[in-house]
């Protein structure tokens, strides 16, 4: 099974049927593109996939940051000398 595409002027009598299909197939539900054929100008997606795909361009970001930062050639401190610093026993954390 493939995407669909749905003109403007289709939307409005075909949401009905649109956003039951996203209730029943949630996560699985395929994107409907809205424009013409090979011309789409939006898609809709259920909102679980919008959810997910948030989460994992967030998590994406996020990892991008820290392999950004473990690249850079600032010093480092173990997590015993963090511990110290901050005024701990390292031994108490065990």
């Amino acid at each position: 099974m493939h995407s669909e595409t749905i003109s403007p002027t289709e939307l409005p009598s075909q949401l009905p049927k649109i956003m039951a299909r996203f209730k029943v197939d949630g996560i699985s539900a395929l994107p409907i593109y809205i424009g013409e054929p090979g011309e789409p100008r939006a898609v809709l997606i259920s909102p679980i996939l919008f959810e997910t795909l948030k989460t994992l361009l967030n998590d994406f970001i996020e990892q991008s940051k820290v392999l950004g930062r473990i690249k850079d050639n600032s010093p480092r401190i173990s997590f015993e000398e963090l511990v110290k610093a901050a005024g701990f026993d390292p031994a108490d954390l065990d």
